[in-house]
């Protein structure tokens, strides 16, 4: 195993691009599911009565609420309730709704609320369902991490058993950290605890690692993540996502 889950036995990934992609590890391996579809986080639902419908048919996915796509529909969406907002008139991608949101704009900022919000639901769901080690996000849509992380740690804290133990952030480019035999993702400084809501157990420990492959788009098809072996996904994810 390398990458940045090396030290790992169950892991979540999941990229945020013009999708929602994933990949599982459960004890080491790659989880393929009986059929060999296992891993479609991005269609797991989080909004079953009032979600949009998503392209695979379903209402109200994961992927219509966290992916590149889903920001510029929503923040679309809203443009008529706020006719102030710097983005009227402007062509609409994640990463000027990202510069919007930045600047204060309010209705991006009210977008990437959504994004956390149900990005949380999600991972509270996994989380509770597989308990993992470590959950690494990428992909594109993922660089406005520090404008949707409190969302999304919020409605975590909320809803899963889990405790986030702490959240990192790769903030170093173009840097390899060699560990043993496996090349590592290197790491920021970045941490947020969490504590467990006053329950007499012994909860999960988790981390949470964004991986930042600055405004790049890898989407699950590119990934190839159930075509490829558990050590071929995890190279995957620690040398290109740089």
């Amino acid at each position: 195993m390398v990458g940045c889950g090396a030290w790992a036995r169950n892991i979540i990934c999941i990229t945020l691009g013009t999708g929602v992609g994933g990949g599982i590890i459960l004890d080491g391996k790659l989880w393929r599911g009986t059929d060999g579809s296992a891993g479609e986080i991005g269609h797991t639902t989080v909004d079953p009565f009032g979600g949009p419908k998503c392209k695979c048919g379903n209402f109200g996915c994961l992927e219509m609420y966290a992916s590149a796509t889903a920001m510029v529909r929503m923040t679309r969406e809203g443009l008529d309730r706020f006719p102030n907002s710097i983005l009227q008139g402007q062509s609409l991608t994640a990463k000027t709704i990202y510069d919007a949101g930045k600047a204060g704009d309010e209705l991006a900022l009210e977008t990437f609320k959504k994004v956390g919000d149900y990005l949380g639901v999600g991972l509270a769901n996994l989380m509770n369902l597989l308990g993992p080690e470590v959950i690494v996000i990428g992909g594109g849509a993922a660089n406005a991490w520090d404008l949707f992380e409190g969302h999304m740690l919020e409605q975590i804290r909320s809803r899963a058993v889990s405790v986030i133990v702490s959240t990192r952030k790769d903030q170093t480019r173009g840097v390899r950290r060699r560990c043993g035999s496996a090349w590592r993702c290197p790491v920021g400084v970045h941490k947020s605890s969490i504590k467990f809501f006053g329950a007499d157990v012994v909860p999960l420990p988790l981390q949470i690692q964004f991986v930042s492959p600055h405004f790049e788009f890898y989407t699950a098809k590119r990934l190839r993540l159930k075509a490829q072996g558990c050590r071929a996904l995890a190279a995957t994810l620690g040398e290109e996502f740089f």
